[in-house]
């Protein structure tokens, strides 16, 4: 195998130390060092699959490699973490609720794995669960309320969906710089009236709603479209 085949696993491996890394600080109590680890790693799962299309060395080995790796770093980490925090307050409910939310995100990985290339995701992705629930912790550190329990069961809920996400793979480097001038624009606005864990969990937040927004107009335009053909048509 080429050197250049690895370069993309090298950034995939580093999404994993960090996840690892991220636990020890856990263990230690060290809660907000863990979190941004994970903001780190998020990142570096953020390169490796760009670095593979510009080097054009996807390969079964990578894909697998890269679930196994997210399942640790945003699937099991964030549950562990949140769990340390608060869940484990509320006894055997508390801790449903952190081991759910791991195993959805398992399956939300296997089925991505059997999926071809759809132009979009199928089900929120495990990344975007598990940094809604980083930037929770970053945003808020009294986390011994109970309303987190059922925003953990929501993104789990949502992992397993079949709400369709966006992917953004095809957006062109115009579009892309467009779309990050917006972000950034969106940024230093909210940057001047929150911290940077809400600004964060803002943007988590944002595309975690966009895919239900979209189904709520999909389904109202499916309902409206019989009704406008009838009034046209008389």
């Amino acid at each position: 195998m080429k050197i250049r085949c690895w370069i993309p696993n090298i950034f995939t491996l580093g999404n994993l130390v960090l996840g690892f890394t991220s636990i020890t600080f856990i263990v230690e109590g060290n809660y907000n060092t863990s979190a941004l680890l994970i903001l780190f790693a998020m990142v570096l799962d953020g390169l490796d699959g760009r670095v593979a299309r510009k080097f054009r060395v996807n390969s079964d080995l990578g894909k697998e490699l890269d679930s196994l790796c997210d399942l640790v770093s945003f699937g099991i980490v964030p549950a562990l973490l949140i769990y340390q925090m608060s869940f484990k307050n509320f006894g055997i409910f508390g801790l449903l609720a952190a081991v759910i939310f791991p195993v959805c995100g398992a399956f939300r990985l296997a089925r991505f794995n059997l999926q071809k290339s759809l132009g979009y995701f199928t089900g929120l992705p495990i990344t975007v669960a598990g940094g809604t629930v980083i930037s929770m912790v970053l945003s808020d550190k009294n986390l011994d309320m109970p309303v987190y329990i059922p925003v953990i069961l929501g993104l789990s809920a949502l992992m397993i969906s079949n709400i369709k996400y966006p992917n953004f793979k095809g957006v062109s480097r115009a579009q892309g710089l467009k779309l990050f001038a917006l972000a950034s624009l969106t940024a230093l606005i909210i940057a001047f009236k929150s911290n940077p864990g809400q600004m964060i969990f803002l943007y988590h937040a944002g595309y975690v709603l966009s895919g239900i927004v979209m189904l709520i107009l999909k389904q109202a335009e499916g309902r409206l479209n019989p009704i406008v053909e009838r009034i046209i048509g008389k």
